[in-house]
């Protein structure tokens, strides 16, 4: 899968670097910010309409304590220069953000998305990323480059695959998230079935062009990194207006989890084809695909909080309903607040073993059964990852530090044969240590 942007590490002399470790967050992709972008067909035949979506991460935000909160004041500034460094397009905002507590203002996992609209020319063009402090020098930048094909062609032809968080209707031009009479907000992880509405949506456009025909066949094809063809289905459709949008929803109950590749392919009346957009997307660990394909190993999971013997018992369930009707007994039995519809537990639990698989995985070794993972899922995210990749009399290791919720933990691990699984060493309960920073 496609990673949208990857961790920057500056690179020194080995010496500097055994003294100083290479610090950062631990979240998703290594990442507080996400940046990405799709490219659709404008009114206007010469010009191509870009989206830029950006996710920012509470652990981003520049947090000072205002009275009893704590309160992020920052600005935003996109720049899409092309290729001899001129300006094409520019867009900046304002913002301001207010939680509770310092943990929330640290949090890995909480974030805002917003979208920037532009109408520019078809061509390659670098897209600048700037988050600014409003009370200090300090800013975070991203780059990233944009690849903006023309719909100026005789061929109707289909817009880039905008993958969806949430999509309802709406009746105002003036939010940015707006399109075809819906707020559609994207999702930039493209994660899939973790948060249990178990349900890929997707949002396209087909630009008719003046001499294209107006039926066409749209076929959709879903297809798992090792299992092949997995979903497959055929719409026909009438091009009735210039540029028709298309919000689309399969439900995923039957998906193993994994790296899936969307396949949408646009045929004119007589099957020949028109155009073709592909995008990668991943279906997260859930119960319902571990209760059918892996439910020894969702069984396995639930130890990290079960009672003595409680998995024994549900390792000797058979069926697929009795085993649902059990697990859903499990996490009744520890929802921490019945009066509301999700169970707050079981999301972060799942959440954590998806962000472990992704992050850990080593030689076909799953993420949440390394040692690095099963302190993850058992502790949560740490407040502070202290990395160590080239250390000089020593094999590259890690500290993770906890310190935000309790008492001080802090876990060592160590790369002991340079393959990149990092072993827990001992004390292996984080007690007794202190901090090194």
């Amino acid at each position: 899968m496609t990673r949208i942007l990857v961790f920057l590490l500056a690179v020194v002399l080995a010496a500097q670097v055994s003294a100083q470790p290479l610090l950062f967050r631990l979240s998703p992709e290594n990442q507080n910010i996400l940046l990405d972008y799709a490219a659709f067909p404008s009114s206007a035949s010469d010009q191509v309409r870009l989206e830029v979506y950006y996710q920012v991460y509470n652990s981003a935000l520049p947090f000072r304590k205002v009275g009893q909160i704590m309160k992020a004041e920052y600005e935003v500034a996109i720049q899409v220069v092309d290729n001899d460094n001129h300006s094409a397009a520019f867009h900046n905002v304002n913002r301001s953000v207010q939680v509770a507590n310092i943990n929330r203002a640290r949090s890995h996992t909480d974030y805002r998305i917003d979208q920037a609209n532009f109408e520019i020319p078809a061509g390659e063009y670098k897209l600048k990323f700037i988050l600014s402090d409003k009370h200090s020098e300090a800013t975070i930048k991203r780059e990233l480059k944009l690849h903006l094909k023309s719909f100026e062609t005789s061929k109707a032809k289909l817009s880039d695959i905008e993958f969806v968080q949430t999509a309802k209707s709406a009746d105002s031009a003036r939010n940015d998230f707006f399109k075809a009479n819906m707020e559609i907000v994207p999702s930039l992880l493209k994660w899939f079935g973790a948060d249990g509405s178990n349900r890929l949506m997707f949002y396209i456009e087909i630009n008719r062009s003046a001499d294209s025909c107006s039926k066409v066949f749209i076929e959709t094809e879903l297809r798992h990194d090792r299992h092949g063809i997995l979903y497959c289905d055929t719409l026909q459709t009438t091009l009735e207006r210039p540029i028709t949008c298309q919000l689309r929803e399969i439900s995923l109950d039957e998906f193993r989890q994994g790296e899936y590749e969307l396949i949408i392919r646009l045929n004119d009346q007589h099957w020949k084809k028109l155009d073709k957009k592909t995008a990668s997307f991943e279906v997260s660990w859930n119960q319902t695909n571990l209760l059918k394909y892996e439910y020894e190993e969702a069984v396995d999971q639930l130890e990290f909080i079960a009672e003595p013997g409680e998995t024994e018992k549900l390792e000797e369930i058979n069926g697929y309903e009795k085993r649902l009707s059990a697990f859903n007994e499990f996490w009744s039995a520890r929802d921490p607040n019945p009066s509301t519809k999700i169970n707050e537990l079981k999301i972060r639990f799942y959440h954590l073993i998806n962000i472990a698989n992704r992050m850990f995985t080593i030689m076909g070794h799953r993420g949440w059964r390394t040692d690095r993972g099963r302190i993850l899922i058992q502790y949560g995210v740490p407040d502070q990852v202290d990395d160590y990749p080239f250390a000089i009399d020593r094999p590259s290791y890690q500290n993770w530090h906890y310190y935000e919720k309790g008492e001080y933990l802090k876990f060592t691990f160590v790369d002991k044969y340079d393959n990149g699984d990092y072993q827990l060493v001992y004390p292996y309960n984080g007690l007794d240590r202190r901090p090194d920073f």
